[in-house]
């Protein structure tokens, strides 16, 4: 029995296309291929059915697929004990964060951390979906939240202020140039997020209080809003971390925290807690919280 081949397997299931298993494995689409006609004339069975719109899973590959599951769970299990028992500081630790954070709020204590420990590899992956750190997706996860899951361990590192920020070029024809009343919103234009996050309260709480064909633009993350910003199209809301980063920038306002009351957290999983390398960049964080962020 060959784990990798399961691994192709249950990745075909999960994605439903030979291009999208492949991304998620880091391979070519003509490997995963490979990989399934061998596993399936090794089982002299067939797992899926070839649509024009994808693979489907047949009878027999759905039984497979419960054994599996099943399977990588006992796998991820094993996994996490033996690192969480790893006392070397040196290796890799995968480091699950948003964008902003990502981008704007993480590398100067990458930087710092890597000083202090320089045989650690610290893999940062920017993805707005939460990784699921029992499956081994990530060693630690850095999200936006404001309470820590029950399943996780973990601490806040910083709370997230959202302002609003415009381009100095953007406000340099106008006479008023900061938002001082709910009234005062209609006198600006705003670049917004699209319909993916649009339900988020900060983004609710500038609709209600803006003229609606004030709209110039949207955007799918808080970086397409700094992007847009930096063109001077309009007012966005952004975390402080990032507006205040840009000199051209210029704050016009503030979202209430009340409105937006998410914070930075640090997380792993219970069995991931007592690996050396994992425990000194969640204790190095920790003390980082101790400092201005």
């Amino acid at each position: 029995m060959n784990w990798d081949d399961y691994r192709v397997f249950l990745a075909l299931a999960e994605a439903g296309s030979l291009l999208k298993a492949g991304q998620e494995l880091q391979v070519s689409h003509t490997t995963v291929l490979r990989r399934l006609n061998a596993l399936e004339e090794r089982l002299e069975v067939r797992l899926f059915e070839r649509h024009k719109t994808g693979y489907v899973l047949t009878a027999s590959g759905e039984k497979i697929l419960n054994s599996v599951l099943h399977l990588k769970d006992e796998i991820d299990l094993v996994e996490r004990q033996v690192v969480g028992q790893d006392v070397r500081l040196s290796g890799e630790i995968k480091i699950s964060t948003t964008d902003t954070i990502g981008f704007f709020w993480l590398p100067p204590f990458i930087k710092k951390f890597k000083k202090l420990y320089p045989d650690i590899i610290l893999n940062v992956e920017v993805d707005n979906r939460h990784r699921n750190l029992s499956k081994r997706e990530a060693d630690i996860v850095l999200p936006s939240m404001n309470r820590q899951p029950d399943y996780m361990v973990g601490r806040e590192l910083a709370p997230i202020h959202i302002r609003l920020y415009a381009h100095r070029s953007y406000l340099s024809d106008k006479e008023e140039k900061k938002i001082k009343s709910d009234e005062s919103f209609k006198n600006f234009d705003f670049i917004l997020l699209n319909e993916n996050l649009s339900q988020l309260p900060m983004n609710q709480y500038i609709l209600s209080r803006m003229d609606a064909r004030s709209v110039v633009a949207t955007a799918s993350s808080f970086s397409g809003l700094y992007h847009l910003c930096l063109e001077g199209l309009g007012v966005a809301a952004l975390p402080f971390y990032v507006g205040d980063k840009a000199p051209e920038l210029q704050v016009v306002g503030e979202i209430p925290f009340s409105v937006h009351s998410n914070s930075i957290w640090i997380l792993t999983h219970p069995d991931l807690i007592r690996s050396a390398r994992i425990l000194a960049f969640m204790e190095f964080m920790r003390e980082q919280k101790k400092l201005s962020l």
